[in-house]
């Protein structure tokens, strides 16, 4: 079909998220605003433009009847199109004088963009005449018998128009230039395209080795003699890749084995693994997936904490070492990779909880000293100063319990056990501005060993653990900081204690590993769903795991290494995506 006068081409601008989701719309078109200037289409224009935006249906005219002797648009793709199981709708209609020109409209993919139209458009492939690659499909309204199987034809037509070789499938149709509105999908599945038009099937084809050297997307139309308009509307391109499923990978292994031993992300991305056995330190490298030495802790501690400040360093408090809770900490230096001690604790802890504050500082609660027993004292490290100042008492003393901040910068405490072993269900309620602690909603089940995992929507997800019994839970509670109240969700789909339980960028909780008492060491994993209340499976660890430690990377992806097993432990492991 040659276009021996104007050709305007459109390109469409995908300005949607590039992320893979299943049925994701990754860009649409309304032309409520004008497509020229609302900034979702790169424009260029020739020099006698002849495009039009009705603002009163809210559609687009590619080309109008009359009145000029040459001009047009290209948009090319702000955005490139990536996934490669993707569908395209939108409305077309076209008419005017019929068949007194070459007239034709394509929608193209896998195109090209950047071309500006000059004597004829080639629906956006060949304004040189020369073969411009991508494929398009065609809704094609003149006859040329050199080229064209028919002067109404909707076909996909590869780099070249002025050929009948570059016509892969083509079927005669009537509605090319009825003046009347029909819908198109346009539908792309692993190099198979399917065109349907007016929700029935036209015809569909399979490439041959598809090129995607190109990532266009969009629309072009081209008239002659001044014959039909074109004009296009409800544009809507749709992301059908489905997500692949996470997946565990194995990563770089540590120089050693490391067991009741802390994790801490730092700033920069990079994570410091300490305590445990030995006083060694080592940082893990996301980019390089490689572990290196840094410099070693004072002394080795089981059981401690270790929390990132806001400048970068990292505090480590107590933990035990030779049968003794220590009062000691020190502070990690990433910018000199070194260790110098800090204030000492008032009193020596081991099973306590770090949390950072708001403010910076970080509260230190409850634990287990030789000296006192189980605790019920805190208190809070200012990194400023450098030095401790007691906040009162717990209206519980308690140690294997855990601690988390809740928006507005209050923490929760709950659970733990008691200075008489048992696993407690009481929960309270520390307040920063005011240093007290309030009595808060009790939990429905007294742990230990649980997670707790404050959710983006502001509730705090409580999971297995250790009931008064010796039993491992399987159960699962939410905490409502509006309400004060405790309430059930959903049963794990394994008891497990000493697990890990990381928040993900998507909301949701990975809970993975540890030790059930119907299943023993556990590699499983499974997803918490804050929007359903549910747990779902997902791919298990590489090994078995407990009293290992998970950190969120960066980029998303869960670092978990070490703890106890049957297997390497020192060895890692990553969760995340697994490779399309």
């Amino acid at each position: 079909m040659k276009m021996n006068l104007l050709g305007a081409a459109l390109i469409g601008g995908l300005l949607g998220s590039s992320s893979v989701q299943a049925e994701t719309t990754l860009f649409s078109e309304d032309f409520s605003t004008n497509p020229t200037t609302n900034g979702k289409w790169t424009v260029v224009q020739s020099d006698v433009p002849n495009t039009l935006h009705d603002a009163t249906s809210q559609s687009f005219y590619m080309t109008r009847v009359g009145g000029y002797t040459g001009g047009g648009i290209y948009m090319m793709a702000n955005t490139p199109l990536k996934t490669r199981k993707w569908e395209a709708s939108f409305r077309y209609r076209i008419g005017g004088r019929f068949q007194g020109g070459a007239d034709g409209l394509a929608f193209m993919f896998y195109k090209k963009g950047g071309y500006k139209p000059a004597g004829g458009g080639f629906l956006g492939f060949n304004p040189a005449y020369a073969n411009q690659p991508g494929y398009g499909v065609i809704i094609d309204n003149y006859l040329n018998a050199s080229w064209d199987p028919s002067a109404s034809f909707i076909g996909l037509i590869k780099d070249n128009t002025h050929t009948f070789s570059g016509k892969l499938a083509y079927v005669n149709d009537s509605r090319t230039e009825d003046a009347v509105w029909h819908t198109m999908r346009v539908r792309f599945v692993d190099g198979e395209v399917s065109v349907h038009l007016d929700g029935g099937l036209l015809f569909t084809h399979k490439l041959t080795a598809p090129d995607y050297s190109y990532d266009g997307v969009g629309f072009s139309a081209g008239i002659g003699a001044d014959q039909n308009y074109h004009q296009i509307d409800d544009f809507v391109l749709t992301d059908l890749e489905l997500p692949a499923p996470p997946a565990w990978s194995s990563t770089g292994r540590m120089n050693l084995e490391h067991g009741f031993h802390t994790a801490t992300r730092l700033s920069g991305g990079k994570v410091l693994v300490v305590g445990g056995f030995n006083s060694a330190a080592e940082v893990y490298d996301p980019a390089t997936g490689a572990w290196s030495f840094t410099g070693p802790a004072s002394t080795s501690r089981l059981l401690p904490t270790a929390t990132a400040l806001k400048d970068g360093r990292v505090l480590l408090t107590g933990g035990e070492n030779d049968a003794r809770s220590l009062e000691s900490a020190e502070l990690y230096d990433p910018a000199t990779g070194s260790w110098s001690p800090t204030a000492s604790l008032s009193i020596g802890r081991k099973d306590h909880t770090a949390t950072p504050l708001s403010d910076g500082r970080v509260l230190v609660t409850g634990g287990y000293s030789e000296r006192s027993g189980t605790l019920s004292s805190a208190e809070v490290y200012d990194p400023a100063t450098g030095t401790w100042k007691p906040v009162g008492f717990m209206n519980q003393a308690r140690s294997q319990h855990k601690a988390v901040s809740l928006s507005g910068g209050k923490v929760l405490v709950m659970g733990g056990l008691d200075a008489s072993g048992l696993p407690l269900a009481s929960a309270e309620v520390y307040d920063p501005a005011t240093g007290a602690w309030t009595r808060t909603g009790s939990l429905g089940t007294g742990r230990r060993y649980h997670s707790a995992t404050a959710l983006k929507n502001g509730q705090v997800l409580v999971a297995g653990g250790y009931d008064a019994n010796a039993a491992t839970l399987a159960s699962a509670e939410l905490y409502n900081p509006a309400t004060g109240t405790w309430s059930s969700t959903a049963q794990l789909g394994k008891s497990r204690r000493y697990h890990t339980a990381t928040l993900l960028n998507d909301g949701k909780v990975l809970l993975a590993g540890g030790y059930s008492d119907w299943y023993g060491l556990l590699a499983s994993a499974e997803l918490y769903d804050p929007a359903t209340g549910t747990f779902a499976d997902t791919a298990s660890l590489g090994l078995v795991r407990y009293d290992h430690t998970s950190t969120l990377l960066e980029d998303g992806r869960v670092l978990t290494v070490g703890g106890f097993s049957t297997g390497d432990q020192a060895s890692a492991e990553l969760f995340g995506p697994a490779s399309r």
